[in-house]
């Protein structure tokens, strides 16, 4: 592409009398480096998905309403301004009913929806070792966790479930999330997109969020990064540097935080909860491999994902926060102000 539009510059030139038929070296320059931008915002351009979520309606947020098959409806949000969310019902022979928010969700076995997303959708990701309390709807037989999210879509009402060995493995289908509790063996997940709340986006100057990177964009500014992230499925924070004529580094999680010179973040969402649900006041001994500081004993979770061979954690105050990164859980004891999980 870019050797195409240097050719026709060049024939622009010769075609108009007052301009030198020779661009000067720093024209071309500039349009080459003006063309790299263009490939590399093509590059990070994300494409919009929707997630079919059979038999819920959003009540509320309409915008305006279009006929037309539910597959179609996402094309339709994604070139309505201000849409972010659609229903769909057999109404006049299918209707798409654009949102701009997903609003409250309710149960309605002849209505279908979904949330305007970009990125790939972060659903029905098991969480190894979680059980979901209560809000259970049934128990389905199913030998792998892995097969419980397409009976959780298929069964009304469901939005999460927890997986067991239970009579050979049983998929434990759930109206919700709910709390999170540790319990070997056990497998969970969500079955749809859950959005985000506790939107800030307070620009901070200096500062730098480390680590938990999912991706980057373009932004000429850091305030635009904003919207990119909100429209980032799993995207909680970012940092901007001027790299490249500016570019969002999209996170999951704020993550720890240093001073850096001529870049700037911001929290878009609160972070969510662990994934590695703490032990309050539990040590778990021996077994270290290694530390690392951390005010936050949630962001150990993180850090031990990405160390090999880290299968849990302490955290304890020690110089401000240290996770304690170890191979195993090993021996339990009781130690006040000390936190631990597997992972």
């Amino acid at each position: 592409m870019s050797k195409v539009l240097l050719i026709l510059l060049l024939v622009v030139w010769i075609a108009h009398p007052g301009v030198s038929a020779t661009p000067s070296l720093r024209s071309v320059a500039d349009v080459q480096r003006r063309l790299a931008k263009m490939e590399f915002m093509a590059a990070m351009m994300l494409q919009p998905a929707c997630v079919i979520e059979n038999g819920f309606d959003y009540v509320g947020n309409d915008l305006k309403n279009v006929g037309g098959t539910v597959e179609f409806c996402c094309g339709q949000c994604y070139t309505t301004p201000g849409c972010k969310a659609f229903s769909w019902s057999n109404h006049n022979g299918g209707t798409c009913w654009l949102k701009s928010g997903r609003g409250q969700i309710v149960v309605n076995p002849n209505v279908k929806s979904a949330l305007m997303l970009f990125g790939q959708p972060l659903v029905c990701q098991l969480q190894q070792d979680i059980d979901y309390v209560d809000n259970d709807l049934a128990r389905i037989s199913a030998t792998k966790a892995e097969d419980c999210c397409g009976i959780c879509r298929g069964y009304l009402g469901c939005r999460a479930y927890s997986w067991s060995d239970f009579m050979g493995g049983s998929c434990w289908l759930k109206s919700k999330k709910g709390q999170e509790v540790y319990k070997a063996g056990v497998r969970s997940a969500e079955a749809y997109p859950t959005g985000s709340g506790g939107q800030t986006c307070t620009l901070q100057a200096d500062t730098d969020y480390v680590g938990n990177d999912i991706g980057n964009a373009y932004s000429p500014t850091p305030d635009g990064c904003c919207q990119i992230c909100k429209n980032m499925n799993g995207c909680r924070a970012f940092s901007w540097t001027g790299l490249n004529g500016g570019t969002c580094w999209l996170k999951n999680l704020k993550g720890n935080v240093i001073s850096k010179a001529g870049v700037t973040s911001a929290q878009v969402y609160g972070n969510p909860p662990p994934t590695c649900t703490l032990e309050n006041d539990i040590d778990y001994v021996n077994f270290d491999i290694g530390n690392a500081p951390s005010a936050d004993p949630i962001l150990c979770c993180s850090i031990c994902k990405e160390r090999s061979g880290c299968k849990a954690f302490s955290w304890s105050n020690h110089e401000g926060g240290t996770c304690w990164l170890k191979s195993a859980k090993g021996a339990t004891i009781t130690k006040p102000g000390v936190k631990s999980a597997v992972v």
